[in-house]
């Protein structure tokens, strides 16, 4: 039973998130040039005096997107100690929970900017990281007769957001760029992707929870056996999801690094990196 609670955490994950987001497009007054969602990404409700709300939305998001990915670790089979999908769907919640926890301003202009960067780098790493997270998971969805239905999906959806990200950063993000006045569309495009996805898999989970209390009633000593044994498994290879997990973050914070030396900064907001403690430019405009 404790499976189909956490397959309902990432069943309400994507739903609550989106009505929050959504809801405060319509009703926010607080910011002082408004906010359009065509045009602005959802970090910007962070900015403002009722910012805090979407702070609290990103926040409970990555909570129930963690709880979601232990469910995705106790229902899905670990063919091999490496596969460590749930482990970094996981992270996913934990970026959430960094954006939440490190909010975006509001300047006496009106303009919105990242007070520190932090907000910035995570929300780089967190687009990039979904789709590659999806791909990784259908490797394990594929060793498991119950996920294999879906890994194909999972891939393609995985790929198609990273695409979709680097797509984004190159032709959106800047205020230059020819896409920048559909920056916001943009961005909820690849969560669309990425929230479709998610209900998916947790629908699908929802079903698995379901199976196996079927089967605990039927063979219950054979299920705690299944389950021992799927416990040891995943303990025996938590060593090498550190290793992995490590490896990717630090190949895309190096590519961030890169991106910000090579271009003065991404999305408008400019980093010089000897000054980037003090001054942040954001949109053109030096704070």
């Amino acid at each position: 039973m404790l499976q189909r609670v956490l397959a309902a955490a990432g069943i309400c994950a994507p739903i609550l998130f989106a009505i929050g987001f959504v809801m405060q497009g319509f009703l926010r007054a607080d910011l002082r040039l408004g906010y359009n969602p065509i045009a602005q990404e959802v970090s910007d409700l962070t900015a403002g005096p009722f910012g805090w709300v979407q702070q609290v939305n990103f926040i409970v998001f990555g909570l129930l997107i963690i709880a979601f990915a232990v469910g995705l670790s106790r229902g899905v089979r670990a063919a091999a100690s490496w596969m460590v999908g749930p482990a970094l769907v996981g992270w996913n919640g934990i970026e959430l929970m960094i954006a939440g926890f490190f909010p975006r301003s509001e300047n006496a202009a009106g303009h919105i900017y990242d007070p520190l960067g932090v907000h910035m780098m995570n929300g780089m790493i967190f687009f990039l990281n979904i789709g590659i997270v999806l791909v990784v998971l259908s490797l394990r969805f594929a060793r498991d007769e119950r996920w294999s239905g879906l890994a194909l999906y999972t891939r393609v959806s995985g790929i198609a957001l990273f695409v979709m990200s680097v797509l984004n950063g190159y032709f959106a993000e800047a205020v230059g760029d020819p896409l920048h006045p559909w920056l916001g569309l943009f961005q909820r495009m690849i969560l669309a992707v990425w929230f479709l996805c998610l209900l998916i898999l947790a629908l699908r989970l929802w079903r698995v929870g379901r199976r196996d209390v079927d089967t605990h009633l039927v063979a219950p000593s054979a299920a705690l056996s299944s389950s021992m044994r799927s416990d040891q498994a995943a303990t025996t290879g938590i060593p090498r999801w550190v290793i992995v997990f490590g490896i990717i973050t630090l190949l895309l914070l190096l590519t961030v690094v890169l991106i910000e030396i090579t271009t003065n900064g991404m999305g408008g907001m400019q980093m010089s990196i000897p000054r980037y403690l003090s001054t942040i430019a954001y949109r053109g405009e030096t704070l």
